[in-house]
This record gives C-alpha cells, structure tokens and sequence, in this order.
C-alpha cells in the first residue's frame, strides 16, 4: 500500500534531503543501512550524535482511490538505545531548512514526534489519563494526534489499536515519561473507545498529519473559448505535484506537453491533438497523467498558438526521520527500527 523513496541527498551537509530521488530509488524494507548509515564505535564515544534524513511515501494503489485521514509515525524504535523520532516536510526542503525552523532539536519550535509504550492499562469508555514511558524528553506535545496499538508477534501491529487526539502532553522527569490527558477518539470526538490491558505490548505514537492521499487534476486554465472539455485523467502511482503546459504549435494538430513546475524531473513529450494522449512517469511505469482524444473542443486550426494550462497532485507525500545516538551507547550489530503509515 505505502512504498517509500529516497531524497535526492542524502549525507550530513545543510544540502541533505530535497527533492525525490530522480529515479524514485525505492527504500527496500529490513535492508541494512536503508535509511541511516551505521554508527560505528568511535561515532558512539565522540559526543551525541544527532542525524537526520529525509523520505518519501507513496500511497500508489487505485482500489480505494484515496487515503483518508493518513498518518506517518515511528511504530517501533531501535532495538537497542537509540531514539527515531519523526516531523513534516515539504518536497523540496532541506536540512538547513529544518534547522532554520528549529528543527535542530527537539524544543526549537519544529515538531519532531516520538514513541514508547504504555506504562500502565487504559480503560475503554473514559478520557483518562495516560503515561508513556520513553527515552528522552521530546516527541510529545499538546493537541498531538496519538496513535494507541498493541503489538503482536515480531513487533507487527495488530488489528487493535484507536487513534486519539490529547490535549496536554507533560513530561515527567522523575518517571522518565510523558502524561498525556484530555484523551478524545480522533474520529467520533467521544471518549476513547477501547481498553488496552497489555501495557508491555502497547506502543503509544505521536503521529504527523498526512491528511488525504488522492490524485487530483486542477486549475486548469483554457484559452477563452478554446481548448480542453475536462481535466486530464489521473492516477495514484504515476501522477506526481507538478504544473503542466499544452502548446498547440500548428494547425495539423501537432502539441508540445511540458512540464513547468513542482518537480526536478523536467517532462518534454510531443504528441498530436487527434490521439489519445498518455505521457508516461517512466520511473513507476504509469502515466503522469492521460487526455482522451474526445476531452478536446473547437479545431486545431482554432487552437494554434494557444497555450493551456493546469496542475496536478499526487499521492507522495515527504516525512524527516531524526536518528538521536547518546554518547557512550553501547553498539549493537543490525539496529532495527519501524516507521509506518496508517490510513483509511
């Protein structure tokens, strides 16, 4: 359901991040270093080390054609002393933007979301209070929407979980966690809805808002009286943020398609005003977008010189990762943590 790419950069400098890597270089789940590079000993014993990444999700399934209410958080952290927590992004920002932003720690004014688990049972049908044990201060904040899961075998979540929203996220330092109260179901706005009786097994998350993942076409800007009857027909595995140009360049029909904004990938196709069109995302093997030859009204010879315009959205959607290795840290050969997309 949810692939995840590389960013154009990907290294310690303020350059870090970007835009999607122009070949769409997928992420390929459980490999070693598929996200950060491995820390070694001497990494560990200079001074906490922080680092930071940026990736993509896509949300490429048609059957259903959107994601509703989607969001991104870390389901498991590392399998040894180390802390990921995850923020928002835009599809072209970088590292020196997040800094710029505060992003260069966890109470500069940027969020950065955590995880932990539940410290103690919760009741179904009340609004009470929770206590999250976690790492380090951070991750949490007010009016955050949380994500309450149990784990079943090898970590995976299983079918029960709800998603809340808490209006107070306080840390605790002599507990070492957070409290989080004025729980409410992010969907009925009601009382939390189910009792989680496995603290030990029950990761409690503090999610980035996604929102809706659907492909869309819109803004489209005709010459007056002339040129297409309906927006170009989309896609969730092919269509991607970016402005679109049709030139009709002479009276035989001939048309040039370009791409002028949104995106690194500069798409430059010729095609002819009587076909059906597809100009294709050659690193999905899907269309950017298609037009239907009977999507045209008035003739070639009417629309010669004119220029029309539109823009399309896609279903990708930029999410930072923030890798937190204390001094001293005990290494620990295949490092493994989890960071998922949840939808409906």
């Amino acid at each position: 359901m949810i692939k995840y790419y590389r960013a154009s950069t990907n290294n310690d400098t303020s350059n870090n991040g970007g835009s999607i890597s122009v070949n769409y270089l997928q992420i390929s789940n459980g490999a070693i270093d598929n996200v950060f590079p491995s820390v070694t000993e001497d990494d560990r014993s200079a001074e906490d080390l922080v680092r930071m990444r940026k990736i993509f999700g896509h949300y490429y399934l048609q059957n259903p054609d959107k994601l509703r209410n989607t969001i991104a958080f870390v389901k498991m952290q590392p399998n040894n002393d180390d802390i990921i927590y995850i923020g928002d992004g835009t599809t072209t920002d970088t590292q020196a933007d997040i800094i710029a932003a505060g992003g260069g720690s966890l109470s500069g004014g940027y969020s950065w979301h955590g995880s932990g688990v539940l410290a103690s049972s919760l009741s179904g049908g009340s609004s009470e209070q929770i206590f999250v044990n976690t790492r380090e201060e951070g991750g949490f904040h007010d009016d955050d929407i949380i994500f309450i899961g149990e784990l079943g075998e090898f970590g995976y979540l299983s079918p029960y979980f709800e998603i809340v929203t808490a209006t107070s996220a306080a840390y605790n330092s002599t507990s070492g966690g957070y409290i989080l109260s004025g729980l409410v179901n992010a969907v009925s706005g009601g009382t939390v809805r189910k009792s989680f009786t496995d603290p030990d097994n029950t990761m409690v998350a503090s999610c980035v808002d996604i929102g809706t993942l659907e492909s869309d076409a819109y803004d489209l800007v005709n010459p007056v009286g002339w040129g297409l009857a309906q927006y170009p027909e989309v896609n969730n595995t092919g269509t991607i943020d970016a402005e679109w140009e049709i030139e009709v360049l002479n009276e035989s029909g001939d048309i040039k398609i370009s791409q002028t904004g949104g995106s690194v990938l500069g798409v430059v196709e010729y095609a002819n005003f009587g076909d059906d069109i597809t100009v294709d995302n050659p690193h999905v093997g899907h269309p950017y977008f298609e037009i239907p030859s009977s999507s045209w009204y008035n003739t070639e010879a009417a629309l010669e010189g004119h220029t029309i315009t539109f823009k399309t959205k896609g279903t990708i959607y930029p999410v930072w990762l923030r890798q937190f290795v204390k001094k001293d840290s005990v290494a620990f050969h295949g490092v493994t943590f989890v960071v998922t997309t949840v939808g409906e």
